[in-house]
């Protein structure tokens, strides 16, 4: 055999385990790569008016059904402006923080999920999850970085399997100070000084314009408020422009809800000066600042405690005209002008508690006048719901209250009657009513040991041609049509 022969048979496992170790090592590679990224979409600088900053998800060829993320910010340096906005991509709120409280901590979580109508279309690829509205805590110039929790990342798809995820930050520069140009020196001749004397410039009212004031109605941290309960709506003040004053005159429909108490939380010197009128639905609110160089920053004005009384969707909403100080206005402490920012309306929804039915039919024989009437219990998997009922004649028992925070979730209810097996009932939980439909019981499981076989067949037999226990059709007699309905059943078991 030749050198060269030899050389081709020894380098031959040579070169195919340096083929081999180099595809795992491009294939681990390429499974290190997330699934999804997600980063800020914003401009890299702003002022005192603040900026919008969209949270974007890049999936790829993924079908997204959930998002869990939180995002992070300095709340010392920045506030939101307002409530996040969320795209109605995924028009199920699981978790959403509002302004108020993601202000004191810093921290926006957001829970979303898409709703059983929109499963055919999920989103996918490049696609916005919410907008977070920004303003300047002071009129400093600052830099701060907008982050995102790694660790709170849930991203699932229509699949239900969890994607990995990759996240990208984003560094803000805020009331940057642009810097002063230096002049080039030119060579003149030198003029004949002559005294002139110096103007005086007197500010032109309107003419200055340097920060401005946000007034935002926090509610509920519920997408839901329940009729006959009460609840407590906050007014926050956010501004980077010293203040003088602030008036809110704020309209609400008195049919659907009533106001109840006002608390001043003293954010502005002055005692708050408030007034409502539950038959116009008005409410007027005005803090002054008499103390310093005006107030500047953010924080609660004062508490609102409402009472729904009324079903269906509502408002608050502010009665403000850009050009008018004779309703919702901030008065800059500087010049007099009115700085306050276009308020958004808050939205409430009023909706009953949520509550369950309960129907079933069984194999009596309604041809003899016989009903569906059975005693048992009614339970929840996690037993945080659990009662006894007793159905009328046609089937029906209930209503009962359940807990409201299964409003929008799917709940698993089990049915048990004696001598019947367990029923397994999935209930979509929606405000008002929810029916429990049971449908027909199996019956023959005479010993309640949750299958029915030949224990149960014998038990039956104990009690031939007597009524009750075993008598499945109700007419007053066990006998071999209820031999036929329990044994068709051999073998089946609890649900």
């Amino acid at each position: 055999m030749s050198k060269v022969k030899k050389l081709i048979i020894l380098a031959t496992p040579l070169f195919l385990s340096i083929f081999f170790i180099a595809r795992n090592y491009i294939n681990n590679a390429r499974a290190q790569v997330a699934d999804v990224s997600i980063y800020y979409d914003g401009p890299a600088t702003f002022d005192s008016l603040g900026a919008s900053y969209k949270i974007v998800v890049n999936s790829g060829i993924n079908n997204i059904g959930f998002v869990k993320l939180t995002a992070k910010f300095d709340q010392t340096k920045i506030n939101l402006a307002g409530n996040p906005q969320v795209s109605n991509l995924f028009k199920n709120q699981i978790v959403l923080t509002n302004a108020g409280e993601a202000n004191s901590t810093g921290s926006v979580s957001i829970d979303l999920g898409v709703v059983p109508a929109d499963k055919d279309n999920p989103p996918s690829g490049t696609f916005e999850i919410a907008t977070l509205n920004f303003v300047p805590v002071s009129v400093d110039s600052f830099q701060t970085t907008l982050t995102f929790d790694n660790l709170g990342f849930q991203i699932v798809d229509m699949n239900a399997s969890e994607l990995t995820t990759m996240s990208s930050d984003s560094i803000i520069s805020v009331n940057p100070i642009s810097p002063t140009p230096t002049p080039t020196a030119v060579p003149t001749s030198t003029p004949t000084v002559t005294s002139t004397p110096t103007p005086i410039i007197t500010p032109t009212p309107g003419s200055y314009v340097n920060g401005t004031a946000i007034l935002t109605l926090v509610g509920p941290d519920s997408p839901f408020i329940f009729i006959d309960d009460t609840f407590n709506v906050n007014l926050n003040l956010a501004t980077s422009e010293p203040l003088a004053g602030v008036d809110a005159v704020i309209k609400y429909d008195q049919n659907k809800i009533q106001i109840l108490e006002i608390t001043d939380d003293e954010l502005l010197s002055d005692k708050t000066i408030s007034t409502f009128d539950n038959v116009t639905g008005t409410l007027r609110i005005s803090q002054t600042q008499s103390t310093g160089s005006g107030y500047l920053g953010s924080g609660d004005m004062i508490g609102i405690t409402f009472k729904a009384i009324g079903l269906g969707t509502t408002s608050l909403d502010f009665d403000f005209q850009s050009d008018s100080k004779t309703e919702s206005n901030a008065i800059s402490y500087v010049n007099g002008n009115d700085v306050l920012s276009q308020p958004n309306s808050l939205n409430l929804n009023i909706v009953n508690h949520a509550s369950v039915r309960l129907a079933l039919t069984t194999d009596a024989d309604t041809n003899l006048g016989n009903g569906h009437d059975v005693a048992g219990t009614l339970y929840t998997t996690n037993n945080n719901f659990t009662t006894g009922f007793q159905t009328n004649e046609l089937g029906f028992a209930g209503s009962w209250q359940i807990d409201d925070s299964l409003i929008g979730e799917s709940a698993t209810f089990y049915v048990k009657v004696l001598g019947y097996l367990r029923r397994k009932v999935v209930v979509n939980i929606v405000s008002g009513n929810n029916l429990i439909d049971a449908g027909k019981l199996v019956s023959g499981d005479m010993n309640n040991d949750s299958v029915i076989n030949n224990i149960d067949l014998s038990l039956l037999y104990d009690n031939w041609f007597k009524p009750g226990n075993g008598d499945y059709n109700k007419d007053d007699i066990v006998n071999s049509y209820d031999y036929w309905l329990l044994t068709s059943n051999f073998f089946k078991i609890d649900e």
